[in-house]
């Protein structure tokens, strides 16, 4: 049979021809052949071939995926796919007919536009890069779950952008006042080490507690809550205050309080080398190794872990003068031998991007970190060098910091030179294509970097470090412990710039700012990214001082486009413009998260304001322990109340409340961009560099002495308006000051110095004694014009003054020889020209110039390297852009408000000094930058009401803000304030003032608090409490009220009371609410020295907190009833016979004697119910009848003074006669009803007027022509008992007158025994005008029986003037001070002869009880029948008859 053979040589399939035109060698179509290629017979024969047949469990279930890249490993007989469908991606295996899952995840961000054309395996690392991401690997052998983030599968590895600290801070919140050496904390805490300096932020304000110029620091943590330090703060933590205890980790035992545990000066057993690291400036830096043994970039360097020996301070003491030891080996050695390194031991915190438990190799781990090396550079060297390498990924902690105590030990290691100027990784952004040669992984048509912003919005500032001061908000700055001796170098230019870095290290150039206009925040001068910093230009407080330091304010956030070509974007990006909370409720508690029931935490906030971006699900917030963690749930079921889920803490710091910002802008972040800026670090260009300090035996201003010199040169005169000064150069300021040497001829022996030189200490001469003082130099340098040894110069030895003319010198050690140090050297010495004056005088005075340590700093010498120096200032770029956006160039502070108010300030007085806003560096506003119409003010006493608003235009209520000076202060606007009983905790003020600076600045509100201080009350009399006297029978005493202490008077909230002990058997009593005094009618006479007492801020009787008091003494007199007034007479004085009158008798003359009676009774009594019946009216005289003289006596004790006159107008046929005219007194009494009948009774001396009670005789012999007033006699009769009396003159007559107008008179004035106020004698009132009415006695010494001697020994007051009634003496005119004898005795007594008291002529006597009060006497003491108390003498004898002064034989 014909055979048809067809060889297919050319193995090509041809579907373009017809079928008869396909040539041979080619075919139509085939599936599952192959086409020999062998050399035998059969070559290109068609071959049967296996087709392919689906594997079993590959088939994903999604019909969507595709393959974007695969590479087959034929040595393994592995096949690895790229899978996604554009939202899920993964990597997957075959191998032995398993289809293994390697890597799951959206951070692969696979693309099915994006081909995954490079791949390669070299070992076991899987590479690929697909130009839509970064160049990547995996690790083949490791199991699905292994590769969970970006860093993980990077070729790049994550850059640790964080410089290491050195510095320890805890923070505690006071919950106790501490005003002593110890301070009270909440509960123990380990981490407050000895050693730690104390400052602290009032809870009021947020300003300095205690300052960091105290230099308090912690002696001993027991363990408890009580931690002792080194001296007692000048202001007393207060409960809410912040403690904030920091330490730099940098100690050694000659800069450090404690080393090593131990008190310095002691020994620390430490086992490190002290001198290791004296002579070294060393910085320190880090870096990590990762799994598969590769390292990251080296973090960005400390600066100088330095701190001079004796903390820079020039110590010791020198001799004869107050130079020290310091100085003077420092200008005799021209160096400093003390400043060297004084730091021993160091504590590095290394900053980790996650928890150490989190770090490692295992699943769950991040970043995949193994281990640590501790990075080493001294400033001299170039090589970086590795002191320990540490397994971090077998460490434990959750914490995200490692803390490695270095102990001056050496390096084991250095690394290549690679390894060193390694600034990022060579890996390319992304690339298209990418190749294995060896070992090495090459990459092609790639994106190298980053395209950065053209420039970033900052501006440059400089001051000092931000150490908390009085009066001075405390920051989050603390560079003024971590490096306390660094500062920034002044007579400097600086330019700052920033550099942008992704995650991976991959760094921007350096970005400048586009703004270079000059800015003033607080007092901070801020220019553009170029600044000059000046030396000072006046001294400032060295104890308070720590130093400057370069200040950015940045005032846009920094921007990146992903629209413009190469620009990444940001890592993280701000969902819109945050959103606003007011408050925070939860914050990182540990919760079960709602719907995903896993463990997590919560963070619950009240939403508020313009700003509602609140964080959604799948959204980031920033995390406390690695930079972002993921929001997995949301609760808004409550809203505007939040709860917000994460699994991992958030940071507390960021979204904790601020209270400064009001609302208070949080944001949430998309992380979009895993290579967009994520951190930045600020670098500084600074080219001048190295400069020498000359340590001067002291400078001479002008030139040294001469006197006494001879023959002498003359020094050349100073050109007006220039300086010259000389000065010795010895040993190395020879060098440090050098000669120019060039174009000099060979015999020229003075130079100049081309080196510009700017003084920093000259020395003076103060009181004889050398001392020196900071110089400021300003901008302008001195120069060396010429150097020469003395003798070339005119100053050899012999050719200044040197004392030996004693009388030209004050002293040898006060010459020019002794102003030039060591001149008998023959020394180099430099004259120069000065700006201004420099050193001191050289004279033949005591005060002449002594070497003293002056120092002069050279010009630095400048670098031709324009290169920008890293500093340890980085963080988070979306830290930084929050802090912009939220934070502002507003007021966020206030300086120390010094707030004292006491309740009895007016109105417009200042509660406060005057104070100033700040900003939030702590550096103040002037008013003149505040925008008009603020501040404004609002006060929130604390019960919530409020007490002030408005703006500082237009307030009201009770407080206001004025300008003052510059800044400002608060006043009262009213005088309304009053501390009640509710005060300590009412009258607590919340003052908020609402700022704006300029026109269109930040608003911000600033919170302070203040309160009002308690005044003691007062009393309304006055400071003392006058006296008072009442009646025994009378329960009123006195009002004493008062007022609170307040400027208005207020009597709210007072408690009245009598203090015990001063109220013997509660005799008196107080209205606890009104002041008012009572008595019991029980009372016994006597004084009384009662203690009142008015508190204040009283709630139901009880004194509340605050309450103050104020007690004076109250002397209360009790003395005899008053009478009832209807009982007092009119008080007659004098009297005329025979004119009509009221109230008197008169005696006609050549009549029968008259009879008159005197009465009281509530009715008008008629003749015949009188005792007596009194003669009738005669014509021309008014007698007649009775005379109704008062009312019934009621109550007290009723006096009554009967009166005769007589006058003598005419008697010129009379001729002399010794006849009297008389009368003869009567008093009867009848009970009150009237019912009884009249009868005589005793007085309350017990005197028995039966049958008489006085006969009374006017001896007109006595009289003369000139008696036209006439004389009188009285008597007085003190009766206490209740009813009518009857006062009868009977057998009134005249016996002796030639006409009617000298007749006789009488009359009776009826008045208060004890209170009289109508004591007649010698026609005239003579009442004592004085309260209480007191008359003064003169009292003889102690008797023991009745007598009539001599009473000049002692004086005595009454408030009686009729000497027989006294019943009680005082020793003061007061009256308040009885006479209380030490048993009973008897005195003999008169109203006073020099004084004029009335009724002087009467003595008396009388028997007194030891409680002063008159008492009668024994049966055997008693004289009169009656057993009267009182006896009165008459003609040097005692006498039973009634006293009766001006009548005949009382005269």
């Amino acid at each position: 049979m014909a055979e048809i053979k067809n060889s297919f040589l050319k193995s090509k399939m041809n579907k373009d021809l017809d079928d008869r035109l396909i040539p041979n060698g080619e075919y139509r179509d085939a599936q599952n052949i192959s086409v020999g290629k062998s050399e035998a017979d059969d070559i290109g024969a068609l071959e049967n071939v296996l087709g392919n047949a689906l594997v079993s469990g590959t088939d994903l279930g999604n019909a969507n995926l595709e393959t974007i890249g695969y590479f087959a490993d034929d040595n393994n007989s592995t096949i690895y796919l790229f899978l996604t469908d554009n939202t899920n991606h993964y990597i997957y295996k075959y191998a032995n007919n398993n289809y293994d899952k390697l890597v799951e995840g959206s951070f692969l961000n696979f693309n099915k536009n994006n081909v995954i054309t490079g791949i390669n395996l070299v070992e076991n690392l899987l590479f690929w890069t697909d130009n839509l991401n970064q160049p990547r690997k995996i690790n083949v052998t490791k199991s699905l779950g292994y590769y969970t983030q970006e860093s993980d599968i990077s070729v790049a590895k994550y850059n640790p952008y964080q410089p290491l600290e050195v510095m320890k801070k805890v923070e505690v919140v006071a919950d106790a006042i501490s005003s002593g050496t110890t301070i009270n904390i909440p509960a123990a805490n380990a981490n407050i080490l000895p050693g730690m300096l104390l400052v602290s932020s009032k809870a009021a304000n947020g300003q300095a507690g205690i300052t960091a110029g105290e230099y308090i620091y912690v002696t001993a943590n027991a363990g408890g809550t009580a931690i002792t330090v080194n001296v007692a703060p000048a202001l007393a933590v207060a409960v809410g205050d912040t403690l904030i205890f920091v330490q730099t980790t940098m100690t050694g035992e000659n800069i450090s309080p404690f080393f090593n545990d131990v008190q310095m000066p002691g020994t620390p057993n430490w086992p490190g080398d002290p001198d290791y690291l004296e002579n070294k400036f060393v910085r320190f830096s880090y870096r990590f190794q990762f799994d598969d043994k590769e390292y990251s970039l080296m973090a960005p360097f400390s600066q100088p872990t330095f701190i001079p020996k004796q903390k820079g301070y020039f110590l010791g003491s020198g001799g004869g003068s107050p130079k020290t030891k310091d100085e003077n080996d420092a200008y005799i050695s021209t160096v400093v031998e003390f400043f060297e390194n004084g730091v021993q031991d160091i504590d590095l915190i290394i900053p980790l991007p996650d928890v150490v438990n989190n770090l490692g190799i295992a699943n769950s781990d991040t970043y995949k970190i193994v281990n640590l090396d501790i990075l080493y550079k001294e400033s001299d060297q170039q090589v970086v060098k590795v002191i320990d390498t540490i397994n971090i990924g077998n460490a434990t902690g959750n914490t995200d910091t490692f803390t490695y105590n270095y102990i001056s030990s050496k390096p084991y290691k250095t690394l290549p030179q690679r390894q060193t100027v390694r600034v990022y990784d060579k890996v390319p952004v992304k690339a298209l294509s990418q190749e294995v040669s060896g070992n090495r992984v090459m990459y092609g048509n790639f994106q190298s970097q980053h395209t950065p912003p053209s420039s970033i919005d900052y501006q440059v500032g400089a001051n000092e470090k931000s150490a908390p001061t009085t009066g001075e908000t405390v920051t989050e700055f603390f560079n003024w412990v971590e490096y306390p001796n660094h500062t920034l170098k002044q007579n400097r230019n600086y330019q700052v710039g920033f550099i942008l870095s992704d995650k991976y290290g991959r760094q921007s150039s350096v970005i400048l700012s586009s703004n270079d206009t000059y800015k003033t925040s607080g007092s901070i001068a801020f220019g553009g990214s170029t600044i000059y910093h000046p030396y000072r230009a006046s001294t400032q407080n060295l104890k308070e001082w720590w130093g400057d330091a370069l200040k950015v304010l940045v005032n846009e956030s920094i921007t990146s486009n992903t629209v413009n070509d190469g620009e990444p974007g940001l890592y993280a990006v701000p969902e819109g413009n945050g959103f606003n909370i007011s408050a925070v409720a939860q914050l990182n508690t540990a919760v079960t998260i709602p719907i995903l029931n896993v463990a997590g935490f919560e963070y619950e906030f009240t939403l508020t304001g313009s700003a509602t971006n609140v964080p959604t699900v799948g959204e980031y917030l920033r995390g406390e322990y690695t930079d972002y963690v993921e929001v997995v749930e949301v609760d808004a079921s409550s809203a505007p109340v939040y709860e917000v889920y994460t699994k991992k803490p958030i940071n507390e710091f960021l979204y904790g409340r601020n209270i400064l910002n009001t609302p208070d802008t949080k944001f949430a972040y998309t992380l979009p961009n895993p290579l967009g800026w994520y951190s930045y670090k600020i670098v500084v260009k600074q080219q001048e560099q190295d400069y020498y300090n000359v340590y001067l035996p002291g400078i001479v201003k002008g030139y040294p002495d001469q006197t006494g010199v001879t023959p002498k040169v003359d020094f050349p005169t100073t050109p007006t308006g220039s300086f010259i000064s000389n000065m010795v150069l010895i040993n190395d300021n020879i060098n440090k000051i050098p000669r120019d040497l060039s174009e000099v001829g060979p015999e020229q022996k003075q130079f100049r110095s081309s080196v510009r030189l700017f003084g920093r200490v000259q020395n003076t001469m103060v009181a004889n004694s050398a001392s020196n003082i900071q110089y400021f130099p300003g901008i302008k340098s001195d120069t060396a014009i010429t150097i020469a040894a003395g003798s070339d110069a005119n100053m050899a030895y012999d050719l200044l003054g040197d004392g030996t003319n004693t009388s030209l010198y004050s002293s040898l050690s006060t010459t020019g020889q002794a102003s030039m140090y060591q001149l008998d050297s023959n020394p180099l010495i430099a004259r120069l020209s000065t700006s201004a004056d420099i050193g001191a005088v050289s004279d033949n005075t005591a005060n002449s110039m002594i070497p003293c340590l002056a120092i002069y700093e050279t010009e630095p010498v400048d670098s031709v390297l324009q290169l920008f120096y890293e500093t340890s200032t980085s963080g988070l770029i979306a830290d930084l852009n929050a802090d912009v956006e939220t934070g502002f160039d507003g007021v966020a502070g206030l300086e120390s408000l010094s707030y004292s108010q006491n309740e009895n300030m007016a109105a417009n007085t200042d509660v406060t000094a005057e104070f100033r806003p700040e900003n939030n560096q702590g550096s103040p506003f002037n008013n003149t930058a505040i925008s008009t119409g603020y501040p404004q003010i609002t006060v929130v006493d604390g019960s919530g009401v409020q007490r002030a608003s408005g703006d500082i235009n237009n307030p009201s209520g009770d407080f206001k803000i004025v300008t003052s000076n510059t800044g400002y202060k608060l006043q009262t606007n009213t005088n309304s304030f009053v501390f009640g009983s509710d005060g300590a905790t009412k009258e607590v003020y919340t003052i908020q003032l609402t700022w704006r600076v300029d026109a269109t600045g930040d608003i911000s509100t600033t919170t302070s608090t203040g309160s009002l201080t308690n005044i003691a009350p007062e009393f309304t009399v006055g400071a003392s409490l006058p006296d008072v006297t009442v009646a025994v029978d009378t329960t009123s005493v006195v009002t004493r009220d008062g007022n609170n202490g307040s400027n208005s008077n207020s009597t709210s909230g007072l408690l009245y009371s009598i203090l015990p002990g001063t109220n013997p058997n509660n005799y008196f009593s107080i209205g606890s609410t009104t002041g008012v005094i009572t008595k019991l009618n029980t009372t016994p006479i006597g004084v009384y020295d009662l203690d009142i007492k008015i508190e204040d801020a009283v709630l139901n009787g009880v004194a509340q907190t605050g309450s103050l008091n104020v007690t004076k003494d109250q002397k209360v007199t009790i003395g005899a009833t008053g009478i009832n007034a209807s009982a007092k007479s009119t008080c007659k004085i004098n009297s005329s016979a025979g004119n009509p009158g009221v109230n008197y008798l008169s005696a006609p003359i050549n009549t029968n004697p008259v009879v008159g009676v005197w009465y009281l009774s509530d009715s008008t009594l008629a003749s015949n119910d009188l005792p007596v019946t009194p003669t009738a009216a005669q014509s021309g005289f008014s007698q007649g009848g009775g005379f109704k003289i008062g009312g019934a006596l009621s109550q007290g004790t009723v006096v009554f003074q009967c009166i005769i006159q007589q006058s003598f107008t005419n008697n010129s046929s009379l001729g002399f006669s010794f006849t009297e005219s008389s009368v003869i007194w009567k008093v009867y009494y009848r009970d009150p009803n009237g019912t009884n009948t009249w009868n005589q009774i005793a007085d309350i001396n017990n005197f028995d007027q039966n049958p008489v009670a006085a006969t009374g005789q006017l001896i007109n012999s006595t009289f003369n022509a000139g008696d036209a007033v006439g004389k009188q006699a009285s008597v007085a009769f003190a009766f206490d008992e209740v009813g009518e009396y009857a006062v009868c003159a009977t057998e009134l007559i005249t016996q002796q007158a030639l006409v009617n107008a000298d007749a006789v008179c009488a009359w009776v004035n009826s008045n208060d025994l004890y209170y009289s106020d109508c004591v007649i004698e010698n026609n005239a009132n003579v009442q004592d005008s004085g309260t209480p009415k007191a008359y003064k006695y003169d009292v003889s010494t102690t008797q023991t029986s009745y007598g009539c001697v001599a009473t000049n020994s002692t004086h005595y007051y009454a408030p009686i003037p009729y000497a027989q009634y006294v019943d009680l003496f005082y020793s003061n005119v007061g009256l308040t001070s009885p006479v209380t004898p030490n048993a009973n005795e008897f005195r003999t007594f008169n109203t006073d002869t020099v004084s004029t008291e009335p009724f002087d002529q009467i003595k008396v006597s009388a028997k007194f009880g030891t409680d002063g009060v008159k008492i009668a006497p024994s049966i055997a003491e008693k004289i009169c029948n009656s057993g009267a108390y009182a006896v009165a003498c008459q003609g040097g004898f005692s006498t039973c008859a009634q006293p009766i002064p001006g009548a005949t034989g009382w005269v």
